[in-house]
């Protein structure tokens, strides 16, 4: 009998045992001119699956827009313009926030003031279809309450242009800058549902038994 007692609680300890599982939720907002202000609904973690182990929230942010300059100097200088934003996410419900910060940069030497302002000529520059991207991600594993249940939470999004330009000490500078963001929440858990056990199985633990009836008739 010991036998089948063995094999029987190794069979169910294999069937019992659960791995890590991960589900993962998105949302964006689309481009549009900074300043803005918006916010995104992401889905709880439903306890129903198992337990959860952690959160991880990631945001990924993007810049685009056009730069221009004209140097209004006597003299030639090197010219830089960043073209970028600042995106923050924040969720109250936990107090946390997440911040990425798109920068596009190009350096051009402009000559002297031309005469002009155009934004063109020797002595200006128009930059148009700059991008940059960033991403940055936060992960946790306590407090969790404030990410379960059956709904959603709140994130709220701000983003503000953060464009300049350096290098003539008389400089004329313009920008349109568009920023666009995703948000997303990967829910780390174990389940908790029943495992079917491996096939064959059934069989086994019906020959396992047998066995032992068998021993036992040989025995008495």
């Amino acid at each position: 009998m010991n036998l089948f007692t063995t094999s029987a609680a190794a069979v169910l300890l294999f069937a019992g045992a659960a791995n890590a599982a991960t589900v993962s939720y998105s949302a964006s907002i689309a481009t549009s001119t900074t300043s803005w202000e918006d916010s995104v609904a992401l889905s709880m973690f439903d306890e129903t699956l198992g337990t959860l182990n952690s959160v991880t929230l990631s945001l990924y942010g993007t810049a685009s827009g056009t730069a221009k300059a004209e140097s209004l100097d006597a003299s030639s200088a090197n010219v830089s313009l960043s073209l970028g934003a600042n995106i923050v996410g924040t969720y109250t419900g936990y107090g946390f926030n997440v911040s990425v910060n798109p920068l596009a940069t190009s350096v051009t030497s402009l000559s002297a003031y031309d005469g002009t302002i155009d934004f063109a000529g020797t002595s200006g520059v128009t930059y148009e279809g700059l991008t940059a991207d960033d991403t940055d991600s936060a992960t946790f594993t306590s407090a969790l309450e404030a990410f379960i249940g059956t709904g959603t939470f709140t994130l709220d999004l701000a983003a503000q242009g953060n464009s300049s330009g350096t290098g003539a000490g008389n400089l004329i500078t313009q920008f349109a800058t568009s920023a666009g963001a995703t948000a997303y929440v990967v829910y780390d858990y174990t389940p908790t549902s029943t495992v079917p056990l491996p096939a064959g199985a059934p069989l086994l633990l019906l020959g396992v038994g047998g066995i032992a009836l068998l021993r036992r008739r040989k025995t008495a």
